[in-house]
């Protein structure tokens, strides 16, 4: 990782086995770290190695972005991309949406900015979301599998992108982040104007996995409606049950 001193990463992978062992053997609903120039607020014992693995994939970033960028997060969870923004990217205007209220508590603890409790979809509405294990992975698709008793299901705000008044006001966003667990394909769908006034895209793709679309849907879409869009990466592979699941694609 360029730019960050060797003390620094010394005091953060401290932190990290710390945070972990004390939350794994306290149960801690709450646990506050330092990391990096920030102190992070989570409670789930391996938000600190999220937030390194943000780090490690996405530090290349930097060299697309102005000094001050405009970055909006779709499924901020409890906001390691947000302090990966404010550190690394130096954003200095966010704009978080988090659906889980138990995630959003947290986020706003995180983050000084706008944050949003709510999901993006068609239509602004209520609509049930299926958390599977834990709740970074909550989702708007229905798992097709029955729920077993490791499922929980609730409903949440659901609001369309392009009439946020916060989205609306904005110009140009210099960068996008989707990442939706699995309802992909629905926010460009139905967010026609915020996608045309973002510079950069990153979305979560599904592979393996039930979704509203795969990256595939995906690409085809995004590259159909705005031909001046270009591929430019694709990183970031997560596997469960030795299986490719979902892709990042910049």
């Amino acid at each position: 990782m360029p730019d960050i001193s060797w003390n620094a990463k010394i005091i953060f992978i401290y932190n990290k086995y710390v945070s972990i062992i004390v939350n794994l053997y306290k149960k801690q609903q709450q646990l506050r770290k330092k990391s990096f120039r920030e102190t992070l607020s989570f409670n789930d014992e391996f938000a600190t190695g999220l937030l390194q693995s943000i780090y490690c994939h996405n530090y290349f970033l930097r060299g697309y972005f102005p000094t001050t960028p405009v970055v909006v997060d779709i499924g901020a969870y409890i906001g390691q991309f947000n302090g990966f923004s404010r550190h690394y990217l130096r954003a200095t205007n966010i704009i978080n949406f988090e659906s889980v209220k138990i995630c959003f508590d947290t986020l706003k603890l995180n983050n000084i900015h706008t944050n949003i409790n709510a999901a993006i979809g068609p239509r602004d509405c209520e609509q049930e979301i299926f958390i599977d294990d834990r709740d970074i992975f909550a989702s708007l698709v229905k798992p097709k599998a029955p729920m077993s008793d490791r499922f929980s299901s609730h409903m949440v705000n659901v609001l369309r992108l392009d009439t946020v008044q916060q989205i609306a006001d904005l110009k140009c966003i210099d960068f996008l982040k989707i990442d939706t667990e699995r309802y992909e394909l629905k926010i460009p769908l139905c967010s026609p104007l915020t996608m045309q006034k973002s510079r950069f895209i990153l979305v979560e793709c599904s592979l393996n996995r039930p979704s509203s679309g795969g990256v595939d849907e995906v690409c085809n879409y995004m590259l159909d409606q705005w031909p001046q869009f270009r591929l430019l990466d694709i990183m970031n592979s997560l596997r469960r049950n030795n299986q490719l699941k979902c892709v990042e694609i910049l």
